[in-house]
């Protein structure tokens, strides 16, 4: 009896394509899955900042006889008038009301905190009605409610 001693041991050119194949296959089923969780993540820290500055704006009214802050007051100082303690008429110097919250709200879509009277920042904020809207890549839009945000509280970027 002779023994094949010229075996040799390990892989194969074709069994290790199939594995990298396998690996191949996997990384695409994965990946997106990570992609899909970083949006989601996003979008609830977006939906939270967007629920304490309604919330603050509204406390805002009441404190100041009806009055939302004005753009001067919100745009121009980014924030302050909401971080800082005002008087009645929404001047910082005053400490009777606030602050409203202590830092200014992080969009985390547009990596800032930066407020504008347009969508050209992170924040859009309308000093009539009081309104503020989250500035997002407008493909965060089409998927708002997957990423737990209202659409009506946003709006696309330029």
């Amino acid at each position: 009896m002779q023994t094949n001693r010229n075996r040799y041991h390990g892989f194969t050119l074709i069994e290790l394509m199939i594995i990298v194949t396998i690996i191949g296959i996997l990384a695409a089923i994965v990946i997106p899955t990570f992609s899909n969780a970083n949006d989601t993540a996003k979008g609830s820290s977006v939906a939270s900042q967007l629920n304490t500055v309604k919330k603050s704006l509204v406390m805002y009214n009441t404190d100041h006889d009806g009055q939302y802050p004005t753009d001067a007051q919100l745009i121009t100082n980014q924030w302050q008038v909401l971080t800082n303690t005002t008087d009645i008429n929404g001047d910082v110097t005053g400490s009777d009301y606030g602050p409203y919250f202590q830092k200014p709200p992080f969009n985390a879509f547009k990596d800032s905190s930066i407020v504008a009277a347009d969508n050209s920042a992170a924040w859009q904020y309308t000093s009539s009605t009081g309104t503020i809207l989250a500035v997002v890549p407008a493909q965060v839009i089409s998927t708002a409610s997957a990423l737990q945000l209202d659409p009506v509280d946003l709006i696309a970027a330029p």
